[in-house]
């Protein structure tokens, strides 16, 4: 089937006008870039329907099926063999690798199952359950535990350790050791494996609950 063609223009610094013919099913996003005396276009994809590729990806953390055991290590093979082309990495790769992408993708297709299957499941008293428990008891426990672990910085490191005050708080700043900022998140936080925070500037302090107890993990603060 032959696919229609889009055209888009390109204006770049010490180079002419350029006009790039791309089919449809092809993202209309590419990247030039300037390396010595050629130029190299990067397509970034296929655009795929609203929706679609967060669910495959989804699908895809889920299953692992993009894991080196699976696929190999993919930038390290890439580093290595130093294509001249998207072509030429792609033709290495299928040839060395011949059924790692097809089973990547079974691996994602039952995983895509599994979601279909669990989503015939779902009903608005279930929905309601997991906004309750997100609303309510997540944010309730979550400043309970909070409260313990600066009562027990507080007895442990004195005056080394400062409550926020209420703009620190609205900035999400759970205190202060030594005058350093710190925020306090549970382990399963996407930022709880940095030890600053991106948004606060603050060094992130990390619980984990074990049955009754809970384990604080302090960063290392300068003197």
């Amino acid at each position: 089937m032959r696919h229609g063609l889009a055209t888009v223009r390109f204006l770049m610094r010490q180079c002419a006008a350029l006009t790039l013919h791309l089919p449809p099913d092809i993202l209309i996003l590419a990247m030039l870039i300037r390396r010595k005396t050629r130029t190299v276009v990067i397509s970034l994809g296929r655009e795929f329907p609203k929706y679609v590729s967060p669910l495959i990806n989804k699908a895809n953390e889920f299953s692992q099926a993009a894991r080196p055991k699976n696929v190999g290590k993919v930038k390290e093979l890439l580093n290595d063999l130093q294509p001249d082309s998207r072509e030429e990495w792609a033709d290495w790769y299928m040839r060395n690798h011949p059924r790692a992408v097809e089973r990547a993708t079974d691996k994602v297709m039952d995983m895509l199952r599994n979601f279909r299957s669990a989503l015939d499941g779902v009903d608005r008293p279930m929905v309601r359950d997991w906004m309750f428990n997100l609303i309510i008891d997540k944010t309730y426990t979550g400043m309970y535990l909070r409260r313990i672990i600066t009562e027990k910085l507080t007895d442990e490191l004195g005056n080394r350790f400062s409550l926020p005050s209420k703009e620190e708080e609205a900035k999400g700043i759970d205190g202060r050791i030594d005058g350093h900022p710190i925020t306090i998140k549970p382990h399963t936080s996407k930022k709880s494996n940095a030890s600053r925070s991106d948004t606060t500037n603050a060094y992130t302090i990390v619980y984990k609950r074990k049955e009754r107890m809970v384990e604080l993990y302090i960063p290392e603060l300068p003197t």
